[in-house]
């Protein structure tokens, strides 16, 4: 008889649904701004489940399907006057999910504050906050709060024709 090796992913069966409700500036969402919404998300996602997760899936090609498993799912999509993306997390935790939620929440107050041309006056303290949320629960590797990607992330969503008005998890 051969021997079966299995490798436990800590990947959920149910993980929780988080729902992102976003307005669109004028109605009229451009497919870049909607395609950049998209991959900002996912790349959040990538960051509250492993910063290194590419590095780490080249590094061991076996593991590598463990690590796509870790990205965000959209799981379902509505679009009247405003998005209501509804999303899952599947390589998180519930802990994980909340940080998440609380990041991006963190996040988008900054974003805000620089459309508005108004600069939030601790915005250092609340990148840092919103840093630290991502990497606390992390099971993969020790890692430093990855501060410098949720700047960028944070440019490249101020420059969108969208606002992401609530972020909530849904229990089912």
């Amino acid at each position: 008889m051969a021997d079966v090796t299995t490798v436990d992913t800590h990947v959920q069966v149910n993980p929780m649904e988080v729902a992102i409700r976003v307005d669109i500036q004028n109605h009229e969402l451009r497919a870049a701004d909607a395609a950049e919404l998209l991959l900002s998300l996912s790349e959040l996602a990538g960051l509250i489940a492993g910063s290194d997760f590419v590095e780490l899936a080249e590094a061991d090609p076996v593991d590598a399907e463990r690590w796509k498993a870790l990205s965000l799912v959209v799981k379902e999509m509505t679009t009247l006057d405003s998005w209501e993306i509804v999303t899952v997390l599947p390589g998180c935790t519930p802990e994980q999910t909340h940080a998440f939620v609380r990041a991006l929440t963190s996040i988008y107050t900054i974003v805000q504050d620089q459309k508005g041309d108004k600069k939030e006056k601790d915005e250092d303290a609340l990148f840092k906050e919103a840093a630290q949320l991502l990497v606390r629960d992390s099971t993969d590797v020790p890692r430093s709060p990855p501060v410098e990607k949720l700047r960028d992330l944070a440019l490249r969503l101020s420059a969108l024709a969208v606002t992401i008005v609530q972020v909530t998890i849904r229990h089912e």
